[in-house]
């Protein structure tokens, strides 16, 4: 009777490993970077950044599914999906460059765009000004910094793509845009891009509010707010959780839960008129 033994040891080894395979065909790995205060990965208000609290309402609305996060810049998340891993990211700007190796949910998230960020002696009165990024960049005595791989909205990326390779764009991998504004701050870089919330996030942090270096304009043609979507390998793999994800967004989205979690680190922008009725009439239905 051993054969029998045998044989019903080998099934529930193979009934074992096919469990195995399934539950890791099953598995999302989300990936953040720090950029407070959208992601924060570590120090005082690690996992408190709104789109860290977006986030774990979506994970509590999949069960089905296993879920890790993981810490990597967006080069690397870029690259992980590129090579068709099982990672996802949470809010990512949709691009025709992206959507060649990405597919994109509708929209989980809405904030206030990207403005051009200035040292003070470099702003001659720009203050809520409209600046064309194009005829910036023609200037080669003004030196830019961005992120690697970022995406800076469909306006800032045509103009962009036009120039470069440009001698005076400095890019770099980094942790966080942060980063590239202190670089601002400190008179090593003429300006750069970034979100209202990052200039006033680290304003904060550097007890500089009331006394900022720093100087903001618009960028001309910018949609005023920006709707970053989920992303996830274009594979039958992402198809599937992009799909599930729709579904959760559906529910998530009219909630004043997931509403105040998304603009914890700005509220007053989102009392703005404006704002209200470009997240009903835009947000909600995208």
């Amino acid at each position: 009777m051993s054969w029998h033994r045998d044989y019903f040891q080998c099934v529930y080894l193979c009934l074992f490993l096919f469990a195995c395979s399934a539950n890791g065909q099953e598995r999302i790995i989300w990936q953040l970077n720090h950029a407070p205060p959208s992601t924060i990965v570590h120090g005082q208000y690690k996992q408190q950044g709104f789109i860290d609290l977006i986030l774990e309402q979506i994970i509590r609305k999949m069960p089905e599914y296993q879920h890790s996060i993981e810490v990597s810049s967006l080069a690397g998340s870029t690259f992980e999906i590129r090579s068709q891993k099982t990672v996802c990211l949470p809010a990512l700007f949709s691009s025709p460059e992206r959507e060649k190796f990405m597919l994109f949910s509708q929209a989980s998230i809405v904030h206030p765009s990207n403005r051009l960020v200035f040292l003070n002696k470099n702003s001659k009165g720009i203050a809520g000004q409209q600046l064309d990024l194009a005829h910036l960049l023609a200037r080669k005595d003004l030196y830019l910094g961005l992120d690697k791989s970022r995406s800076y909205g469909a306006v800032a990326d045509a103009a962009l793509a036009d120039v470069e390779p440009i001698s005076h764009v400095y890019r770099r991998a980094s942790e966080s845009p942060n980063g590239l504004i202190e670089m601002v701050a400190l008179g090593r870089l003429d300006y750069t891009i970034a979100y209202p919330f990052q200039v006033q996030y680290y304003l904060q942090s550097n007890q500089l509010v009331g006394k900022s270096p720093l100087t903001m304009a618009q960028i001309y043609g910018q949609a005023a707010y920006s709707m970053g979507q989920v992303a996830c390998p274009k594979n039958e793999w992402g198809k599937q959780v992009i799909t599930r994800v729709n579904q959760v967004l559906n529910q998530l989205k009219p909630t004043q839960e997931y509403k105040a979690a998304m603009t914890r680190w700005w509220k007053e922008s989102a009392q703005d008129p404006n704002f209200v009725t470009f997240y009903q009439q835009q947000f909600l239905n995208h």
